[in-house]
């Protein structure tokens, strides 16, 4: 479901948190990382008063030669538990020159089961609100359910999320090249502290994607993505997102 623009948004930060009823079962360096989901939806929120900054490069973008690069920058607000979280961001599409192109989005959050080991929410979000600077950009909206939950597996805990949903521009015609209405599905797990796999699809595309921590400082990271892998929609598109959060 990854196109131009959501590509940034859905891959500005790596999640790496844990769940406090875990760490007090389980020593916190048993805990594998937080898995986020490249090319997928997560509705898992953040704390209120949270937010993100994130640079995305790719290798390539329609209708232009050679890489090219994206910024973006969020916070949350509210929370799922007691009513909704929101989540406000803004995404500016190319850096040369920056800010002639970009795009607002929101998305909310609610948490709708809680279970000892794991916990389900519901999201919604719009994109491309207000679009500047590209003619024709029109506004999207998805809607999709995630799961948490966490394994435990010998002396380690494997959080693991899935994500299922449906939204107005997520599946990529092979014959038009426009992105069309259509359901994708995600999953991601933690596999080592530092490190989380993951991998989305929609009906014409796979994509995978690789989150790890830098030893620069809490809340920095790193995820690499590899859209369309088997060039189905004909549009294979490497990335590298650098993601602080706060």
């Amino acid at each position: 479901m990854i196109s131009a623009r959501s590509l940034v948004a859905g891959v500005i930060c790596v999640a790496l948190f844990a769940g406090a009823a875990v760490a007090q079962e389980r020593p916190i360096d048993r805990l594998n990382a937080f898995p986020s989901i490249f090319g997928a939806s997560s509705a898992y929120p953040s704390r209120s008063g949270s937010g993100s900054f994130g640079l995305t490069i790719t290798d390539s973008r329609a209708g232009q030669d050679g890489p090219d690069a994206d910024a973006a920058a969020s916070i949350w607000l509210g929370s799922a538990q007691d009513n909704l979280a929101v989540n406000l961001g803004i995404a500016f599409t190319g850096l040369d020159p920056f800010g002639d192109a970009g795009a607002f989005s929101v998305a909310v959050s609610r948490l709708v089961s809680v279970r000892e080991q794991s916990a389900t929410y519901l999201g919604a979000s719009m994109g491309n609100v207000e679009a500047w600077g590209t003619p024709g950009v029109e506004m999207t909206n998805n809607v999709y359910l995630s799961h948490i939950a966490f394994l435990f597996i010998g002396d380690r805990v494997y959080p693991v999320q899935v994500s299922v949903g449906s939204g107005s521009a997520t599946t990529r015609n092979t014959k038009t090249d426009a992105f069309e209405r259509g359901g994708f599905a995600g999953i991601g797990i933690g596999v080592w502290n530092n490190v989380s796999l993951s991998a989305s699809f929609t009906a014409t595309q796979t994509n995978l994607g690789l989150s790890t921590a830098l030893p620069v400082g809490p809340g920095v990271g790193v995820t690499l993505g590899v859209a369309d892998v088997a060039e189905n929609a004909n549009d294979r598109q490497f990335s590298m997102s650098f993601g602080y959060g706060f």
